[in-house]
């Protein structure tokens, strides 16, 4: 039996908050005893499906991987939608264009939970809670309102407009533009030029295309971007960037934000201060600093503490 497998960065799964599984293409792994949930090796018969137990990006920016996998004898499931097997080989290494293109094939997916979307200049809106989108096709332009949404796309210069919580968006192709209004919202994005502007907390972006442009105005997000070129902006309280790429602009002035980057880049930072006359915070200073790999070290995080950047380790 064929199926699909999703990984946290470099192909680890996670069964339990305390384990870690290195799998490798190729290999066959073995167990005495497969029961969904409690033993055995675990899979999705139906590719999208997998994003119920991995997320686009986790919890750190990281973009998760997956692979197309085989089950050696018969798989047991209890829902038809997880199976787990004795004996699973890891058949190989996938992208998820690759997986966005098996979810297109109609016969191994339920039409019934998912939009397929297969052309150039679609326009639709879609109105549908935990619902599942495939689009394949340039110049789309894509409305949704729903919770629990998961749209995975492969379109040069789409439009995307999502409200809605605990939404997930893959998108791959340049020149995209994406607006979401919600909570704990994860976008993976492939592609040059994309332009993001979200609100709500818990934002989780991971990108490696270069120039993309982001404005969050949520607390606790984690954006993440490997691209050349980035303009990075957050004004929400507790959020964490990391620019990878070269020649990138930060700016993250939320209470309790830090930041890092690489060298060449500019990272620009917030002190706040409660005032019990005012009852709330207020900035006390603002400051601006270039990555030049020596008095400001590239990939270190930092934070503004009594008007110096000052290095911080994030766990």
């Amino acid at each position: 039996m064929i199926g699909y497998k999703a990984f946290k960065k470099g192909m680890v799964a996670t069964p339990t908050e305390s384990v870690n599984f290195q799998y490798k293409v190729g290999c066959i792994y073995e167990e005495s005893e497969a029961n969904v949930g409690k033993n055995g090796f675990h899979f999705c018969k139906t590719p999208l499906d997998v994003f119920k137990y991995y997320s686009f990006v986790d919890s750190q920016g990281d973009l998760c991987e997956f692979a197309k996998v085989e089950s050696i004898d018969d798989a047991v499931t209890t829902d038809g939608v997880t199976f787990a097997a004795k004996r699973l080989k890891i058949n190989s290494k996938i992208s998820f264009d690759d997986l966005l293109k098996d979810s297109m094939n109609l016969d191994t997916v339920d039409v019934g939970n998912v939009e397929i979307i297969s052309a150039n200049g679609a326009s639709t809106a879609l109105h549908k809670n935990n619902m599942r989108m495939c689009l394949n096709g340039d110049d789309a332009k894509i409305n949704i309102s729903g919770h629990g949404c998961l749209t995975g796309a492969c379109s040069n210069r789409a439009k995307i407009g999502i409200v809605g919580d605990v939404t997930q968006i893959r998108l791959e192709g340049c020149g995209s533009r994406i607006g979401t209004i919600g909570c704990d919202t994860r976008l993976s994005l492939s592609g040059y030029g994309a332009r993001i502007g979200s609100s709500g907390y818990k934002l989780r972006i991971g990108s490696d295309g270069d120039n993309i442009r982001v404005g969050s105005s949520g607390n606790d997000a984690v954006i993440n971007t490997k691209g050349y070129g980035a303009l990075v902006s957050t004004c929400g309280d507790h959020s964490r960037i990391n620019c990878s790429g070269e020649n990138s602009i930060i700016s993250c002035v939320g209470v309790g934000s830090v930041a890092k980057s690489s060298k060449g880049s500019w990272i620009t930072l917030a002190e706040w201060k409660y005032s019990a006359d005012k009852q709330c915070n207020i900035p006390v200073c603002v400051k601006t600093e270039y990555v030049d790999g020596e008095r400001i070290k590239a990939d270190t995080y930092y934070e503004l503490k009594n008007g110096d950047f000052t290095e911080v380790e994030i766990f």
